[in-house]
């Protein structure tokens, strides 16, 4: 292995692992449905073929944006 590439940091090492729907709910302790009403609402996402991932630290920090001021 070359010296570059020990340098190299991946890039889930450094902003977290992306959770599908189901993981994402069983997180933050809400059910899926409750995930796809915030989807619709704009939630950070991904799409990844058909299905939706999600990076916990972008969604906390959109609803801590958003519910913040209730």
């Amino acid at each position: 292995m070359s010296a570059r590439a020990e340098n190299v940091i991946p890039l889930r090492a450094t902003r977290g692992p992306l959770l599908s729907m189901r993981e994402l709910a069983a997180e933050l302790g809400f059910s899926e449905r409750w995930v796809r009403y915030r989807v619709q609402e704009g939630m950070p996402k991904r799409r990844w073929g058909n299905q939706y991932r999600f990076r916990l630290t972008e969604v906390e920090a959109w609803l801590e944006e958003r519910y913040a001021q209730t």
